[in-house]
């Protein structure tokens, strides 16, 4: 089956894995260096559902930037970084046009934003020329283990299927620090589709919607355990058209 979001083209990879492997001790540090291997040969095709989305985001950026810059979540960003050191490192993972990436970075943080729309990256370069910015899959991060003290991922794990998504969680898990802790928000509802986005002239987009004892669950299952969690329907937002739920998790925490 397809890994990282990617489906394979190819029948068998065992050579290659071999040759990437050969001169590795560390399983972990191999298995990093073979995904890459993978991505620059391009053995694997973005998945038509992944690809659809990523199109929206590279066609539509500037209105995307117009409607969201005011989005941000303050309430949640000060719970967040309150829980992180001072000088903390964190990973914005669908940073979009570096919106919150500049936040932290205004806080003191040594922030960094990802995402796999290569257009909005080179947007948020654009408005935010001495932040860091890099196109990367959150299926597949090229950052060590143990990187970051904070994640922030906002309303981004939502365009994963359920399943991918808990490809994405362990790799975020992966590069956390011992009990770093992560951002999420994510639509509240169930199942998963893709959807025409009336604010955007029928666009079409994938969603993954949850239940708060859903996504606790997936957490647990995947070492967070949740700290705090709210599901919100604010009737004034124009946006948003599903309640939201915004949550914080540690990693590896022990009660």
């Amino acid at each position: 089956h397809g890994i990282y979001g990617y489906a394979p083209r190819t029948s068998s990879l065992r050579p290659y894995l071999a040759v990437v492997s050969s001169s590795v001790a560390n399983f972990t540090t191999a298995k990093h260096r073979i995904c890459r291997y993978v991505r620059r040969n391009n053995f694997f095709a973005m998945k038509n559902y992944v690809r659809s989305t990523i199109d929206f985001y590279d066609k539509n950026i500037n209105e995307y930037v117009a409607k969201t810059s005011d989005l941000h979540d303050d309430i949640w960003i000060e719970k967040f970084v309150s829980l992180l050191p001072k000088d903390g490192k964190i990973l914005d993972i669908g940073c979009a046009f570096g919106r919150d990436v500049n936040i932290f970075i205004q806080k003191g943080f040594n922030a960094i934003g990802v995402d796999l729309s290569s257009n909005m990256i080179a947007k948020a370069q654009s408005l935010y020329p001495k932040a860091k910015f890099k196109v990367m899959d959150m299926m597949s991060l090229d950052f060590k283990d143990d990187t970051f003290d904070g994640i922030w991922c906002s309303a981004t794990l939502l365009h994963l299927t359920k399943n991918d998504a808990i490809i994405a969680l362990r790799e975020m898990n992966r590069v956390l620090k011992n009990k770093g802790y992560l951002y999420l928000n994510l639509k509240e509802g169930q199942g998963e589709k893709t959807i025409a986005d009336n604010r955007y002239r029928d666009a079409k987009k994938f969603y993954s919607y949850y239940t708060v004892d859903e996504i606790k669950k997936v957490l647990s299952d995947n070492k967070f355990f949740t700290k705090d969690i709210k599901s919100i329907v604010d009737e004034n937002d124009q946006y948003r058209d599903t309640g939201i739920i915004y949550l914080i998790a540690q990693k590896n925490y022990i009660a």
